[in-house]
């Protein structure tokens, strides 16, 4: 029994340093948006992300100079209040995929492409 249960806590562990490796910091999240994105589904909409932590969103029918910043590796927080304004921010699921940047609510999702 001792043997078993020593396999599986080695197998366990590797499986978790694995899985450790393959996690994305908020620092390479941040460093990766960074750069222009235009929307896929044609609404004309482009994010323009820089480093200095703010962002650029233009759209047709819009446009926002947010602040935003990434509480952890799955949300980025937006604060898209006008100047002198008291804060507005707002939580999102977001997710970098090589190319594809998707910014989500529970109801939709955008996805993006690297300009």
């Amino acid at each position: 029994m001792l043997k078993f249960t020593a396999g599986i806590s080695c197998a366990l562990g590797a499986m978790f340093l694995l899985q450790g490796c393959h996690r994305v910091t908020e620092q390479e999240l941040k460093d990766g948006v960074v750069g222009s994105w235009k929307e896929v589904r044609g609404t004309k909409e482009e994010l323009q992300f820089n480093a200095d932590g703010t962002m650029l969103m233009r759209s047709p029918g819009e446009n926002h100079d947010c602040i935003y910043d990434f509480p952890d590796t799955t949300h980025i927080r937006f604060n898209c209040a006008p100047p002198g304004a008291p804060a507005r921010p707002q939580v999102w699921k977001v997710e970098l995929k090589s190319d594809r940047l998707l910014i989500s609510d529970h109801l939709e999702v955008g996805t993006y492409k690297r300009k």
